[in-house]
């Protein structure tokens, strides 16, 4: 049978709020409190801290001290383990020492998800102000895995824990030399925005640095009419070509498939097919665009045939909920399916 404990890791001389786990909250240290909510589970628990004034405040068999230096709890934790006084139980539960408001159901549902999983964590979705906020603490998941964790907007930190390349939009030339400046190692590719595909200064300044650059063709552009703008981007480390939709009347956007064959056979550089702007319906709602995101899988599976092989899609947990961008967005959910079917239906496979 397997035997589980909870393990609430506790430091006492934490930079941004030292002494945090004694804070009083209605007469009683915060760490005592999460101490009771989580023996309220019926496992046992135990406290682990570098600190006596933190330990005096339970038994002594509700404590382990340890004065190493971990980085964080989830280290400290792995130490606990590691000094064998824990061997009665095979697996654990880490609740954080400032988490007062935890709750036996949040424990019980981390401890049903290790039947599946060697790790679980609970999380509880955010306000917009704690997103903002430098020193909460985030997550980025897809579906149930947890991708990342970090406190404030860590590009570089999350784009070498994912193995992945970062891309962001530049709007003007004093934006593209600040990111320059203060977050260079933290993005690979500089992306001209639609309606900017036109401004030589913005184009010249993202081309002369070491990044890739992806230029989106203006709605409003044939495909013929970027060899004007290539014209600008000899500079260039690498260079993506990005279709977004033609408009077509108002409020409404088409892709013109043709067009895409046009770039494809008459560029040299790689052509990017951004599918959920494609279905976006400009000003649609009057005071915001519209979209029909259902439009997307079938958009996608038609460029794959096509032979477009690099593809833009922005997917959210929540689209209908998003600041930005929503109708068009496809879901999460929906995300690996879509991509599958790229897959499937690619003509250079």
């Amino acid at each position: 049978m397997t035997s589980t404990a909870i393990l609430i890791p506790a430091r006492y001389g934490s930079t941004r709020f030292p002494g945090k786990p004694l804070i009083s909250l209605d007469n009683i240290p915060m760490i005592r409190r999460v101490f009771e909510r989580c023996r309220k589970t019926g496992y046992d628990v135990y406290v682990l801290t570098d600190d006596t004034r933190i330990a005096d405040k339970f038994e002594p068999h509700q404590v382990i001290i340890d004065v190493t230096d971990y980085d964080n709890g989830t280290e400290r934790c792995a130490g606990a383990v590691a000094m064998r006084t824990l061997d009665d139980y095979d697996q654990f539960v880490n609740v954080q020492g400032d988490m007062p408001d935890v709750t036996q159901e949040m424990i019980h549902r981390c401890i049903t998800s290790l039947t599946e999983y060697e790790v679980s964590t609970v999380y509880t979705e955010m306000t917009e102000e704690l997103q903002n906020d430098p020193n909460s603490v985030k997550m980025v998941r897809a579906k149930d895995q947890a991708l990342w964790f970090g406190r404030g907007t860590d590009f570089l930190a999350l784009k070498v824990t994912l193995g992945v390349k970062t891309l962001t939009d530049v709007h003007d030339y004093v934006q593209l030399k600040r990111i320059e400046r203060e977050f260079r190692d933290a993005v690979d590719v500089y992306q001209i925005p639609a309606f900017l595909c036109r401004q030589t200064d913005l184009v010249q300044a993202a081309c002369a640095t070491d990044k890739i650059v992806n230029i989106k063709k203006g709605q409003f552009l044939a495909p013929w009419d970027m060899t004007g703008i290539l014209s600008k981007c000899e500079d260039a480390k690498e260079l993506w070509i990005t279709e977004r939709g033609t408009s077509f009347g108002y409020n409404n956007l088409v892709v013109d498939y043709t067009g895409l064959m046009y770039m494809l056979d008459t560029y040299k550089h790689d052509i990017v097919f951004d599918v959920t702007h494609s279905v976006q319906k400009p000003g649609g709602l009057g005071s915001s665009s519209g979209g029909n995101r259902d439009y997307v899988p079938g958009l996608a599976r038609a460029g794959s045939a096509l032979g477009i092989r690099n593809f833009f899609l922005e997917v959210h947990p929540n689209p209908d909920v998003a600041p930005s961008d929503g109708p068009n967005m496809l879901r999460l959910e929906d995300f690996e399916e879509v991509v599958d079917d790229i897959h499937r239906y690619s003509y250079t496979r």
